[in-house]
């Protein structure tokens, strides 16, 4: 886990760079043009010029362009040095603005996240930093890769019209600090009326293999995610097989996954390995404090219930596991930061 961070107050000072097509989604806050400070004077100026540097505009179906950007934006170490272990990921709503607890969104692991997801963008520019309130924001010009072939996505993004056409219709990412420590990114965009819908059905399948046998998204897998020499690679592989056979037992896996079905306020994946990694920590907890699967309101009316699993043999097995599990995660990915820098972007 990464060490504790130290929050200060963000600098009030703003500093915004080719403000040409932003103008619009930065009128109602006050923005300090680039040239008013030294260059890359801030983490968030160093931040943006590292995305366009790892992800640059490319063919949307190019595999090779994305994933070069991945293994780029995972071992980018201001940036990952600013997630620390968590990112909370989702859409952006005008409405709510930039406060993550106003959200329902996805918690990633740092590493998995910049490898997997913000990998499907393409960093075009421009950018502005602004403060809203105790936030900073960058935000940033971007194009989806919408062009991947389906195992080249994290999980099939259109189970849901609604949220493949919102990462269709993706021009801009919002990075939101909270002083150094980038807590949340936002995807926001307008779908042009003037261009159709997607139109991309959906098999009902979250997982399944390919013409030669081989299991998808491959991108979900931790042979992607992992360098070929990651020692830990084998010991993580078995550990999380073995505990998300227990998962399955006891339908956990019905609420942590994309779909969302219990809608909590942040939420933890746990149906593939790579995503499942975010909650390793979390899940020791809630185990530890019998506290999940939580209750359902409907099924207590007298509400003298408790939440758990309210089996003892179970929750210590689990237990059991989950510690396997977050101990093999910590350890291959210390080995990917230790290892990663020949392939961090140059801005």
């Amino acid at each position: 886990m990464a060490p504790a961070r130290a929050f200060t107050r963000p600098s009030l000072s703003v500093v915004a760079l080719s403000l040409v097509g932003l103008a619009s989604s930065c009128a109602d806050h006050a923005l300090v043009r680039r040239e008013d400070h030294a260059p890359g004077s801030s983490l968030q100026d160093r931040i943006a010029k590292g995305l366009l540097a790892a992800s640059p505009a490319a063919d949307p179906s190019d595999l090779r362009a994305r994933d070069t950007a991945g293994d780029k934006l995972a071992h980018f170490a201001d940036l990952q040095n600013a997630i620390g272990e968590q990112i909370l990921w989702g859409g952006y709503d005008d409405k709510l603005g930039v406060d993550p607890s106003a959200y329902k969104l996805t918690a990633f692991n740092g590493f998995v996240w910049s490898k997997l997801y913000l990998s499907t963008f393409m960093f075009s520019g421009p950018y502005a930093v602004r403060q809203e309130g105790v936030r900073t924001v960058l935000e940033i010009g971007v194009k989806f890769r919408g062009g991947l072939d389906a195992g080249d996505y994290p999980y099939p993004f259109w189970h849901s019209a609604k949220k493949w056409q919102a990462y269709l219709d993706a021009q801009a990412i919002l990075l939101v600090f909270e002083g150094d420590h980038l807590v949340a990114a936002l995807r926001k965009g307008v779908h042009d009326p003037a261009q159709p819908l997607a139109d991309k059905a959906w098999d009902r399948r979250w997982r399944w293999e390919d013409a030669h046998g081989k299991p998808e998204p491959r991108v979900a897998l931790y042979q992607y995610l992992l360098s070929p020499g990651n020692p830990h690679a084998e010991r993580l592989e078995t550990s999380y097989r073995q505990l998300e056979e227990r998962f399955r037992a006891h339908e956990c896996l019905s609420c942590h996954s994309p779909d969302n079905l219990a809608r909590p306020s942040k939420l933890f994946m746990l149906n593939y390995p790579n995503q499942a990694l975010s909650g390793r920590h979390e899940l020791l907890k809630v185990l530890t404090d019998d506290t999940m699967p939580p209750l359902d309101p409907n099924g207590d009316p007298n509400g003298d219930r408790k939440p758990g699993l309210h089996d003892e043999r179970a929750r210590t097995e689990l237990l059991r596991l989950a510690e396997d599990f977050a101990t093999a995660g910590d350890a291959a990915l210390s080995y990917e930061r230790a290892h990663g820098a020949a392939t961090a972007p140059k801005p």
